[in-house]
């Protein structure tokens, strides 16, 4: 499956664009929940809208690389935090047929990625 837009155009990058923006303003506004040993992302619903434009998923790897950047994520959340929300933004859009598989991809892949990477920053036990 094709990851990219059938035409790079302006309607598209602006697009995309808006998408990474969203993410990086809904994880500043929501920062104390956002970063540290309990994450909870609200921009992480953005994740949906792959099924509806495949625009959407490199849009939210984007936001997502520049929100860990730039509010001073740990490097792993930097690089297996954002490659965990590219590959559900891929598996969203992969299953955007059944919107319920689509759906479970994020927390998916999220629960398993995010959980190590926590585990292993903060010295965590895997199950807490």
């Amino acid at each position: 499956m094709n990851l990219l837009p059938p035409r790079w155009d302006v309607r598209t990058l602006t697009t995309g664009g808006i998408i990474a923006a969203l993410y990086v303003v809904l994880t500043a506004v929501f920062a104390p929940l956002s970063f540290g040993a309990v994450q909870f992302r609200v921009s992480e619903m953005l994740t949906l809208l792959p099924v509806l434009n495949v625009i959407a998923v490199p849009g939210l790897f984007v936001g997502c690389f520049l929100s860990n950047v730039l509010f001073g994520a740990p490097w792993q959340d930097v690089v297996f935090g954002s490659l965990a929300t590219l590959v559900a933004a891929w598996l969203t859009r992969r299953f955007r047929n059944d919107l319920w598989l689509a759906a479970f991809m994020p927390v998916a892949v999220n629960g398993i990625v995010i959980g190590l990477m926590l585990s292993v920053v903060y010295a965590l036990p895997l199950f807490a």
